[in-house]
């Protein structure tokens, strides 16, 4: 697929300049951003614009440049925390490196650093080697910016991925991931929430190359749209001609909250091998009129209820004890 198709739905050029004329959200101080997560018991990294702040346990795991970010993990010397990266760069650069057996659990927010709407970008580069293990979470927040990121993940010979992604902003949100399960065995599971109000516009294009035998992708995003906002997701599954045994499932379900929001799914299938066992689906509904009504007649008012059922339809997107859950 070309470059440029991926961008039908998202016209930066046209898009940036309107977000940036919208009011911006409140900036969090480090202390107040801190304190929230303090309970996690994370190690915490800030991306700043002129370097970073890395907690002092990560030395070992850690290197840093002027907007550029290293992690390696190697499973003789295994990072006991979770990282928690914040940044607050417009334009940063993140590579995380597992070495055979290694794993590791990370988490990125991406935050305003400035009052007025100035576009961040940010690239991450992710290889696993044989039997490593990732659980990788990405949250845009209502705080969050202008935000256009893009990732891409090689995993080699029996790596395990697990990535997490929740997209719950006002603002402009684009995200490109690929991955590359270059390895056999090789497996992937993405869970991911979009919810947009006001006038976000959210955007998620998904790309997965099963590159080897034997590999297995699991996909469930779940979209909500409100108010003036946009959803978009758009996940490609591609399997070659001389591959065999994968095994891959891709589903977006949907929740359409008001008659001028709007919500673009689009799950694909580019399958050339006959030994496959493939499936996707999507689906695009309402609130049910009858569970609304079921409510109400338990003493619920009508905007209680309607929270209720879509805080339920949140609920049901993420592990129980997820990090990223916990923001929703």
């Amino acid at each position: 697929m070309k470059k440029n198709e991926r961008y039908h739905y998202t016209d930066l050029a046209k898009l940036i300049p309107q977000f940036q004329a919208l009011p911006q959200p409140c900036l969090m101080n480090e202390a107040e951003t801190e304190a929230r997560w303090a309970h996690l018991q994370v190690a915490i990294i800030w991306l700043h614009e002129d370097g970073a702040k890395i907690d002092q346990r990560l030395q070992p795991w850690v290197k840093e440049s002027l907007q550029h970010l290293e992690i390696n993990c190697h499973k003789d010397q295994p990072c006991p925390w979770p990282i928690l990266i914040l940044n607050r760069s417009p334009k940063q650069t993140v590579s995380i490196r597992l070495g055979e057996g290694a794993s590791l659990h990370c988490g990125l927010i991406t935050l305003n650093a400035q009052p007025q709407a100035t576009p961040h970008y940010l690239n991450q580069h992710i290889e696993l080697a044989a039997k490593a293990a990732l659980r990788l979470w990405h949250a845009s927040l209502p705080v969050s910016p202008i935000l256009i990121e893009n990732t891409v993940i090689v995993a080699e010979k029996a790596a395990q991925v697990q990535v997490e992604h929740l997209q719950q902003s006002e603002s402009l949100h684009r995200e490109e991931l690929d991955v590359h399960l270059r390895g056999d065995g090789a497996r992937l599971k993405i869970s991911g929430l979009q919810s947009g109000v006001g006038r976000a516009h959210l955007d998620y294009q998904l790309r997965v190359y099963h590159e080897a035998d034997a590999t297995g992708s699991e996909v469930e995003f779940s979209g909500i749209a409100d108010d003036h906002s946009r959803v978009i997701f758009d996940g490609l599954i591609h399997v070659p001609a001389h591959i065999k045994g994968v095994d891959a499932n891709e589903q977006t379900r949907n929740l359409l909250l008001s008659n001028t929001a709007e919500i673009d799914a689009k799950p694909e299938l580019e399958i050339y091998s006959h030994e496959i066992a493939c499936r996707h689906g999507a689906s695009v509904g309402n609130l049910d009129e009858n569970a609304l009504f079921y409510l109400q007649s338990r003493g619920f008012s009508a905007s209680e209820a309607r929270l209720l059922l879509v805080q339920a339809f949140k609920a049901r997107v993420f592990d129980q004890g997820s990090l990223v859950g916990q923001l929703i």
